[in-house]
């Protein structure tokens, strides 16, 4: 593996304040969860997630797999993540947050190979579930929006896909909710904007410092190969670094006539990257109504 130990620093920092935020947060009622299902049963807890369910729900319901963000190096399930999956399902989803391998221990794609067996999962436990296979949605904030962009295209495109050591399920994915997101590795080096460490983070990701050969560096950005995007609701803030990369996806989806709901939030805001997540900004519940009506347009 490379030496990254700044990169490290920097997302331990990260998750400090990740850590006290969550402690300050308020449990949303309305909601159950079911904890540490194991989505592969080999004892890693990279391989564990949740399922949040309205209150007292019996009823078979559409899905949501939600994908956290981190950079591809860090996050996972047990942190604000599980707040906001309950907020997510008091729509009337059952929604999985899942853990996936980060790249710091196992670079890409081990990240794209766990999302495709939470599909396969889907597609084997449903009925115990109460989940709908037919009706997915992929939600992800930052890192976790390129993985459920690039996955919906890995999903659709077969040629793409070939690429890759996955194989398609059943299930059936209808759209997308991206927050603030990567979606081109080329741009996000070579743009020049306030990111420290960009280069460091995609040679981590894909565990050579001359990442541009590695054999999936040309399949792995979203921009160059989203002539399948399925439809998809794009949030980003005028305050974030990597807005450019949110005006982009945008744009090719008019180009390639694409389904889209984009939600820009103006500067004056003062939202930061990812915002929504943080379930104490007002804006962040208008947000998860209007994904909410968006995904019902494709049920």
């Amino acid at each position: 593996m490379l030496n990254n130990k700044a990169l490290k620093l920097t997302w331990q920092q990260i998750a400090l304040a990740d850590e006290v935020y969550y402690k300050s947060a308020t449990r949303p009622s309305g909601s159950t969860l079911i904890e540490n299902i194991a989505y592969i049963d080999d004892q890693n807890p990279m391989h564990l997630m949740d399922i949040a369910y309205p209150e007292n729900n019996i009823a078979v319901l559409p899905v949501i797999v939600h994908i956290h963000g981190g950079g591809w190096v860090y996050g996972h399930k047990d942190t604000y993540y599980k707040y906001y999956a309950m907020e997510l399902s008091k729509k009337g989803y059952a929604v999985l947050t899942i853990n996936y391998r980060l790249a710091f221990k196992d670079p890409f794609p081990s990240m794209i190979i766990d999302i495709f067996d939470v599909f396969k999962w889907i597609e084997q436990n449903h009925a115990e579930y109460h989940l709908d296979p037919n009706s997915v949605y992929l939600v992800g904030d930052s890192a976790g929006a390129h993985l459920s962009a690039l996955s919906a295209l890995l999903f659709q495109d077969d040629k793409l896909r070939s690429h890759y050591p996955i194989e398609k399920s059943a299930i059936q994915i209808k759209a997308l909710g991206l927050s603030c997101g990567v979606y081109d590795f080329d741009h996000l080096v070579h743009t020049d904007i306030n990111l420290p460490m960009r280069k460091m983070m995609v040679q981590t990701i894909f565990n050579q410092v001359d990442y541009m050969n590695h054999p999936l560096y040309p399949y792995a950005s979203v921009i160059p190969n989203m002539s399948k995007l399925i439809p998809s609701y794009i949030l980003s803030t005028e305050s974030d670094s990597i807005h450019y990369q949110s005006q982009e996806l945008i744009q090719g989806c008019i180009d390639y006539k694409i389904p889209y709901l984009a939600r820009i939030m103006p500067k004056h805001l003062n939202l930061g990257h990812v915002f929504n997540l943080r379930l104490k900004i007002p804006e962040s519940l208008m947000i998860i109504d209007e994904m909410d009506r968006f995904f019902k347009e494709y049920r």
